[in-house]
């Protein structure tokens, strides 16, 4: 058995951001390496990191600058190389396994791949998990699994199942994580040999969504108990039981409506959608017999009775490169082919505004300074500055990230607050790694090609 555990470090916590780091590591049945990419990759000249993620990461972006060799194309190219070869030498499919991965590294790495003509699904050949599914389950059902705040956290105590608590609870960490793409691959790695050894709990073969069984059941109106861990350390309890029913389903997705919010007025935010291999859902899928619930779930279903898979979500209209899925397969090949083989002849016959999009970014960060087209480039490049950086774009696909968010617009942050944030960061008390941190990336910001195309405008 092989799995394959990664890690990336980024330059804002949106898609539309780049990696800058990641390391890949393959590993055997008995958690041994046997292969490894790790590598940094040029920033794009489309992209300003965020002062958050540089104080996250630790990343020094004028000697990240001097140091890295790749760009996000050559990489990308290289990353797919890599994981396909792990793939071809094997009968069996692959484990790709992260720590939060499902909602961040994942889409991120599916994002980057597809934003330059790399199909990232790899025939289905992949099994994605979560190390964090496998920690909610064991604080869930185990009560002798760390319950403890994080280390930096100095209001009221909550749950931390962070990587850097759960390896500093299992001594496998002391202090505070580095945020290096390697680094933590290899503490995942560890950690996730840790729980199968202690707590008999193997991440590379645990399937988080617990209700597969249950998929025949939709709109049956029969109660199960979803347990989710208990974050408030004040309560003695490991988890909380939460009472919720199947509205929808099919073999990958599923709609569970959760009868508390429900109860509570939510009305449609009551409603959870589920990927199977990238959502944890914990159950035994015993059927609840109590009665108020019952009734609660069939008027919950009578409410939703027109709610389906089809058209729970609305239409998304955010970027595309928050929402990269807009392309599908035949639209990633199109696009591999104008990208890989400068033929864009398939284009003239597609009707996709999210498809030009896409490669004409790909044309602006890519294109060589001197290639006797600066002109054009320089006034394509300060339409995308006052785009991206101007306040214009959006970064929720519909209501309800807008929800999660607190925002029923949540624009990008501009070039101004951006800036404004480093200068308040710098005259506030911080300490001398973060101000060597952040004057490196003001440096950075100001002598970006952004900055030369249309800081006037962007800092009026």
């Amino acid at each position: 058995m092989i799995s394959i555990f990664y890690d990336l470090e980024t330059s804002d916590r949106h898609r539309i951001a780049q990696i800058l780091t990641f390391s890949f590591i393959a590993v055997d049945k008995d958690f041994r390496i046997v292969d490894e990419f790790s590598e940094r990759i040029k920033i794009s000249r489309l992209q300003l990191p965020s002062p958050q993620a540089v104080l996250v990461n630790r990343i020094d972006v004028q000697e990240h600058q001097r140091i890295a060799e790749m760009s996000e194309k050559e990489a990308m190219r290289k990353v797919a190389l890599f994981i396909a070869q792990q793939i071809e030498r094997r009968p069996e499919k692959v484990n790709f396994i992260g720590f939060n991965s499902s909602r961040f590294d994942l889409p991120f790495l599916r994002t980057s791949l597809i934003r330059n003509g790399i199909d990232p699904y790899f025939k289905g050949r992949l099994v994605y998990r979560d190390i964090l599914f496998g920690a909610k389950k064991l604080s869930v059902e185990r009560g002798n699994f760390p319950r403890l705040s994080a280390l930096k956290r100095e209001q009221e105590p909550r749950l931390s199942l962070s990587l850097e608590t759960l390896c500093n609870a299992f001594d496998l960490l002391r202090g505070a994580q580095a945020h290096s793409a390697r680094d933590d691959v290899l503490l995942s790695i560890e950690l996730s040999k840790l729980l199968k050894e202690r707590f008999g709990l193997d991440v590379r073969v645990y399937d988080a969504y617990e209700a597969r069984s249950l998929q025949g059941r939709a709109r049956s109106g029969d109660v199960y108990r979803c347990r989710v861990p208990q974050y408030d350390l004040g309560q003695n309890a490991e988890r909380v039981e939460v009472p919720v029913t199947l509205l929808d389903c099919d073999h990958r997705y599923a709609l569970w409506i959760d009868l508390d919010r429900y109860r509570n007025g939510e009305g449609r935010g009551s409603i959870r959608w589920y990927s199977y291999s990238n959502h944890p859902f914990f159950c035994d899928c015993v059927r609840d017999e109590c009665g108020e619930l019952q009734e609660l779930a069939a008027k919950a279903l009578r409410e939703f009775s027109k709610v389906t898979l089809k058209n729970f979500f609305s239409v998304s209209d955010c970027d595309i490169e928050q929402d990269i899925y807009r392309l599908d397969i035949s639209l990633i090949d199109v696009l591999a082919r104008a990208i890989w083989k400068g033929d864009r002849s398939a284009l003239e016959k597609i009707n996709n505004r999210d498809l030009r999009v896409v490669l004409l970014r790909h044309d602006i960060a890519n294109y060589q300074w001197g290639s006797g087209q600066d002109e054009a480039v320089e006034r394509l490049l300060k339409q995308y500055s006052l785009y991206r950086y101007g306040g214009q774009i959006k970064l929720t696909k519909g209501p309800t990230e807008q929800d999660e968010a607190q925002s029923s617009g949540y624009l990008h942050a501009t070039f101004k607050e951006m800036l404004g944030e480093i200068e308040a960061t710098l005259a506030a008390e911080a300490g001398q790694e973060d101000k060597g941190l952040l004057t490196s990336l003001r440096e950075f910001y100001l002598t970006s090609d952004i900055y030369r195309v249309a800081g006037a405008e962007l800092t009026v």
